[in-house]
């Protein structure tokens, strides 16, 4: 799975908004009337990509959370590099240093995780 292949299936899909009624997942043509007490839809016909979208959901948002979720690590643990000051000891500077590694090793492992081809 890569992310070239998770771009073309978001790219192919139908645009949004969907609706999930009874199982049943669908783009929407139209939304009316706006604003009203009711809301009436017209389902668009599924079509081969908007159904290969939502087959490889299940495969494809964990692994972009994990992404997403190792960047915020790294994000986080530089922001404790960047508070380090001439007070902190050199065990502090250690363990920091080794929970930005840690934070690194991690987003390095989503990332290719996110480049094997399925």
């Amino acid at each position: 799975m890569t992310i070239e292949s998770i771009r073309a299936r978001v790219e192919a899909a139908t645009p949004g908004p969907w609706v999930n009624t009874v199982g049943q997942v669908y783009p929407v043509a139209q939304v009316y009337p706006p604003g009203a007490e009711f809301n009436a839809v017209w389902p668009v016909p599924q079509t081969e990509p908007d159904a290969d979208f939502i087959a490889h959901a299940r495969q494809d948002v964990p692994l972009l959370l994990a992404v997403a979720e190792a960047a915020a690590a790294v994000r986080d643990a530089e922001s404790d590099m960047d508070v380090l000051d001439i007070y902190d000891d050199a065990e502090d500077v250690a363990r920091q240093g080794e929970h930005l590694r840690r934070s690194w090793a991690s987003l390095r492992d989503a990332l290719a995780a996110l480049e094997v081809e399925s």
